[in-house]
């Protein structure tokens, strides 16, 4: 029998947005550019939040939306602390090399220029964690963000481990896990 887990965590958004959120609930993003693919992300923490807002939206006042997270332990892809999660999606992410690795757009790029580079790995990554998240039924995605320099399977399962300076953010899926949202 599977055990569900409660997580309260924290979303960081533009003040603009939040009684839209509150009355109507999150919506799923759907952009290419979400590093988990897509999802509604948060934080563990009110700082972390608030940080995110103020980094990535210039001259926005932010906000923070308190939540609580619940999911079957069935439906977690746990990247930061369960080794199984971590080997299972680094073996996904190996059977998928040959579809990645032949694929146009990357046999054109110059892997020499950093930023295409960049921008390629992080649409990649995105698409692999949305497929991989719709083929086992995942609802929740916790991870750590990095990037290192090296082969598309290098960069993807290096960009798995654990790194002091990076942040954990939680990625749900599906909203029917999302509860009780306040602001803070």
């Amino acid at each position: 029998m599977a055990t569900i887990t409660k997580y309260i965590l924290y979303h960081g958004t533009p003040k603009r947005f939040v009684k839209s959120i509150l009355r109507d609930g999150f919506k799923i993003q759907t952009s290419d550019t979400h590093w988990m693919g897509k999802g509604v992300y948060f934080y563990d923490s009110v700082d972390k939040s608030r940080k995110f807002v103020s980094k990535t939206r210039s001259g926005e006042t932010p906000a923070v939306i308190k939540a609580d997270i619940e999911t079957n332990d069935e439906n977690l892809l746990d990247l930061v602390n369960n080794k199984t999660h971590r080997d299972n999606f680094a073996k996904f992410i190996k059977s998928q090399e040959p579809e990645y690795s032949n694929s146009i757009r990357l046999k054109r790029l110059d892997m020499s220029k950093e930023k295409e580079r960049n921008e390629s790995i992080f649409l990649l990554k995105c698409a692999l964690f949305d497929y991989y998240c719709l083929l086992n039924d995942i609802e929740l995605v916790i991870c750590e963000h990095n990037t290192h320099p090296g082969s598309y399977t290098q960069m993807l399962l290096k960009s798995l481990s654990i790194d002091e300076n990076v942040e954990v953010q939680y990625c749900a899926k599906t909203l029917d896990i999302i509860k009780n949202i306040i602001c803070v």
